[in-house]
């Protein structure tokens, strides 16, 4: 393998990695939809109640962060900005309000709550992770 192909495979692993460590997977949203992908294959039955307050609590945070103390918003790898209003509210729609009543939709009564132990678990490693006033920037 040449040795400029080389450093083009690196630079390619690194940027991939850049985006999900550094912008990404910074925003709980994300955090959210990865969870709800477990829950839909499977993995995650058992923990429907804790995910369903999950997603309630992204769906409120959205809210605020789209209505009460809107700005603009920023992925800082990719260099994507959003400003205008109407397309924070399309984001908002998709990301937040459109998860949570698919999820409410195809919730399973039949399943008994859990101990909301896996949503503390859940929220306490993304608040040892990243911080949120950083992030979100509410300074």
């Amino acid at each position: 393998m040449s040795k400029l192909l080389k450093t083009l495979t690196y630079l390619w692993f690194n940027k991939l990695f850049d985006i999900g460590k550094i912008s990404l997977l910074n925003f709980f949203t994300l955090w959210g939809l990865i969870i709800q992908l477990f829950y839909y294959s499977g993995y995650l039955k058992k923990y429907q109640f804790s995910i369903l307050i999950l997603l309630i609590m992204i769906f409120l945070i959205g809210l605020v962060l789209t209505y009460i103390h809107p700005k603009k918003y920023v992925i800082p790898i990719i260099d994507f900005h959003i400003k205008n209003k109407k397309y924070v509210r399309f984001f908002d729609f998709i990301g937040h309000h459109v998860p949570l009543a698919f999820f409410i939709y195809n919730y399973d009564n039949t399943i008994p709550r859990d101990n909301l132990l896996f949503l503390f678990i859940i929220v306490s490693a993304y608040l040892i992770i990243n911080n949120p006033f950083k992030i979100y920037r509410f300074y």
